[in-house]
């Protein structure tokens, strides 16, 4: 996916009181949207009616696919303003279809309390896989073992990830965060199945059902961050994956949660 379409893609048109309209797009061969540009514009379209508020967290329930071929709509409702706090209501609208709803945490920052876990040990961004090419950012992956090669790993994975040409702003750096959080999350808990290998990716379904963030810190991706992501569960066809995502100096920015779905398609083989 082209930088540039990923900047229009965030690049939000106001139509309304808290209305706005926006591209989306997805990955060749795919003809339904990709679900980290839907994260990233709930979040710039919390922020723009935030007056002032930092992003804090957001929670967001993909609905149906949204197709790449018209805009979406992108509809604010201000639930609450409440001194430092501001609580936003989102429903993205395609064709008059709900694709998505999402609840934002809006925060005006103030000192408290500080503490954080420690960034895992793993090897840097030079001695990493480079992966992922035609991104708007660049991918090194840390993570033992391939994924979808067959050989059955641990539910974990780290991914360094760089964009040196985004724009430093708030907005600009979260939005970007919201897209990365969801290229790769799901592959931690696809990593133990010993069935998830190439030859059967035509058999796989996984997608994101929900996705939530919560902003410790202002994230800078200007230099390399660690996105550090785990399974702890998959059953039921679905799967609950965690990450943290780390500067290169260890400040532990950004958690993340996602619910996905896992399955085979008919008479794909089950392990």
């Amino acid at each position: 996916m082209h930088p540039d379409t990923v900047r229009r893609c965030f690049d939000l048109e106001a139509i309304g009181d808290h209305r706005f309209r926006a591209a989306v797009a997805g990955f060749p061969g795919v003809t339904w949207a990709y679900g980290g540009i839907l994260i990233g514009q709930c979040g710039l379209a919390a922020r723009a009616t935030g007056e002032g508020r930092e992003l804090r967290s957001s929670t967001v329930t993909f609905v149906s696919r949204t197709d790449i071929d018209e805009p979406v709509e992108i509809d604010v409702e201000r639930v609450a303003d409440r001194g430092t706090f501001a609580t936003r209501l989102i429903h993205v609208t395609q064709g008059g279809q709900v694709r998505a709803i999402a609840t934002v945490l809006l925060h005006t920052f103030e000192d408290g309390p500080d503490h954080q876990l420690p960034m895992p040990t793993v090897i840097g961004p030079d001695q990493a896989v480079p992966g992922h090419p035609g991104l708007p950012v660049e991918v090194r992956d840390a993570s033992s073992g391939r994924l979808m090669s067959g050989d059955v790993e641990e539910p974990f994975l780290d991914i360094w990830y760089r964009a040196p040409e985004l724009a430093h702003d708030a907005p600009s750096q979260e939005a970007m965060v919201g897209y990365i959080s969801d290229l790769s999350l799901l592959e931690a808990a696809w990593r133990p199945v010993p069935d998830a290998t190439i030859r059967h990716i035509d058999r796989i379904i996984s997608s994101t059902l929900s996705h939530s963030m919560w902003f410790h810190e202002p994230p800078r991706l200007h230099d390399w961050v660690l996105f550090h992501a785990q399974s702890p569960r998959a059953a039921a066809g679905r799967s609950l994956c965690t990450a943290h995502i780390f500067s290169s100096d260890g400040s532990l920015m950004v958690s993340v949660a996602q619910e996905g779905l896992m399955r085979f398609r008919d008479g794909a083989p089950r392990g």
